[in-house]
């Protein structure tokens, strides 16, 4: 253990000099400038934290942003070849349809389920 030396300051309370008074008066101040810069420089630290803060939750966001617009660009990528077979049944007269094979049908109705 490190042992400190340290003396507290030596107030004269000589009143007809007025050292006590004026000794008084400069400890008065200087605690309330330390006081002050203390503040500040709390109030300070605690506003560079929240902008760091602000900063990672628009970079999170954005990152969540990103990763949705992949999966959503996957999917539609998945299902545009559903989608043109569904456009193509659709597309086609009643009547065609009705001609076409049942296994066709079963076939393309497997591709827009699955």
């Amino acid at each position: 253990m490190v042992k400190l030396n340290i003396k507290p300051p030596r107030v004269n309370v000589n009143t007809k000099s007025g050292g006590f008074w004026k000794q008084l008066g400069m400890i008065i101040i200087g605690t309330t400038i330390s006081l002050v810069f203390t503040l500040v420089a709390a109030k300070v630290t605690e506003n560079i934290q929240r902008a760091k803060d602000r900063r990672m939750s628009a970079m999170m966001v954005m990152s969540n942003i990103e990763r949705f617009a992949r999966n959503l660009e996957d999917i539609a990528n998945y299902m545009a070849p559903n989608d043109s077979v569904a456009a193509w049944l659709l597309s086609k007269d009643i009547e065609k349809l009705e001609l076409m094979p049942k296994r066709t049908w079963i076939t393309c109705w497997v591709n827009l389920l699955t």
